[in-house]
């Protein structure tokens, strides 16, 4: 059982399930008739017609998106009638000629997104799909699925949307081939499953004196082997705006599946939210504040299934932003050895190059990193192999290569999407290992690709 939000109707008069899965909802505000596609998450009728007390009937076609709606207005005998405007689509080859509505965001990704700014985005390769998925958060407490490069004819489909979060996704982490956390207003975490195309859930965690404006900030999650059991747990670290980090363990068997449990939590060197966090495959976790400062922790233990009450040890910190670390990057150089790579308010990229060899006494070579990366604020940042991409409010996705401890340019694009909050990279093929696809979000979803 899911709750499925529907914005802007006051008066839900009926509901319609679709051939293809999908799920249109039909009712009125004010005076209003409104028909939502749910599923894609955009509004296919906006009609005056003197509200939900005049006589009314409704059409449907279950083959595409066109609509009739008839009604009276007051002070009239008329029938009044609305129908959706059909154009003829170009086909290609010896296909049929297919009709698309006007009105149908045939070719933007707008439409087919979340009704307000997305925060996050992460590729998923569940094992009961043949091609991978993005899943994305968004201010409108929906978690989307697409399906890029569908064969529908759609450059991307949204093929599932849940709201079960009860305000703003703030953040997504996805563990394994499957499994998705994401995290949000309230202090929120919850745990999902991908399983043929739609995201069941799982678990929920919270808690009861959270207040509205407390947030969970970002995510970083894994899979470690159960401690004293056969089966996987998921670990999740949280970061949150009071300055907190939180641990949780889930179970991955879905016999014992249904509750995230808070194991430890603990405050920082301040009180200043936590912009950002990752973990790496050494089992170091990587925070960064609106301080400027990003803090390295060694979190083995708790990986390890410790039960002390003890917060981690702090190995290490610097000062990498004049002001907040909005995002950051791990990029591993060699069994305990990696790069921090971080984007900032102050406009700059950061590097560090972090040596664990030795696990108490963690040295960093703050290396030149890029100033001025971008026009405005860097508020995502992932690194593919040699590559670094980030983005920001300017618009721009800039790639950058890592050569002998140095940023080099690669190339940029400008984006459609305004106000980019989260990135997220793959490369599309095994056999290219030149090509690299970027899907940024933010008032919008767009993939950029890269190649050499």
């Amino acid at each position: 059982v899911r709750r499925v939000g529907v914005k802007g109707i006051s008066t839900i008069k009926s509901i319609y399930w679709q051939s293809d899965g999908g799920l249109r909802v039909f009712g009125f505000h004010a005076t209003q008739a409104i028909l939502v596609d749910v599923s894609q998450s955009f509004r296919l009728l906006a009609l005056e017609c003197g509200g939900y007390r005049r006589p009314h009937a409704l059409f449907l076609s279950d083959t595409d998106v066109s609509h009739v709606f008839a009604f009276t207005t007051p002070g009239s005998t008329a029938l009044q009638v609305h129908s959706s405007t059909i154009i003829v689509h170009p086909s290609s080859g010896h296909q049929p000629t297919t009709t698309t509505a006007l009105n149908h965001p045939f070719l933007s990704w707008h439409g087919q997104h979340h009704s307000k700014m997305a925060t996050s985005v992460a590729w998923v390769h569940p094992l009961s799909s043949s091609t991978p998925l993005l899943v994305t958060g968004g201010e409108d407490c929906a978690l989307k699925l697409h399906a890029p490069h569908s064969t529908t004819g759609k450059p991307v489909q949204c093929v599932d949307t849940v709201t079960m979060h009860g305000t703003n996704v703030r953040s997504v982490a996805v563990v394994g081939r499957d499994w998705v956390v994401s995290g949000g207003g309230k202090q929120s975490v919850h745990l999902w499953q991908v399983v043929d195309n739609h995201l069941d859930h799982v678990a929920e965690h919270t808690p009861s004196d959270a207040s509205q404006d407390q947030r969970i900030l970002a995510l970083a999650a894994t899979s470690v082997q159960g401690h004293g059991t056969d089966d996987n747990v998921i670990a999740v670290f949280a970061t949150n705006s009071e300055g907190q980090s939180t641990f949780f363990t889930a179970s991955t068997d879905r016999r014992r599946a249904g509750r995230l449990d808070r194991r430890l939590m603990w405050t920082g060197r301040s009180d200043k939210p936590i912009l950002s966090c990752v973990l790496t495959a050494s089992h170091f976790f990587v925070t960064g504040a609106t301080d400027g400062y990003v803090v390295i922790w060694d979190v083995a233990t708790l990986l390890r299934g410790d039960t002390s009450t003890s917060p981690p040890r702090q190995v290490y910190q610097y000062r990498a932003h004049d002001m907040g670390v909005n995002c950051l990057c791990i990029r591993a150089t060699g069994p305990s050895t990696f790069d921090v790579f971080s984007g900032g308010d102050d406009q700059n990229i950061a590097h560090g190059a972090v040596d664990a060899t030795d696990r108490l006494h963690v040295q960093v070579r703050h290396l030149q990193g890029k100033q001025n990366a971008s026009a405005s604020a860097l508020k995502a940042i992932q690194v593919l192999d040699d590559v670094v991409v980030a983005a920001g409010y300017d618009q721009r996705v800039t790639a950058w290569g890592v050569e002998r401890d140095e940023l080099t340019w690669r190339g940029a694009a400008f984006s459609e999407c305004a106000d980019i909050a989260g990135v997220s990279l793959r490369r599309p093929t095994l056999e290219d290992d030149g090509v690299i696809e970027a899907v940024v979000v933010g008032k919008g979803m767009q993939i950029v690709t890269f190649q050499k």
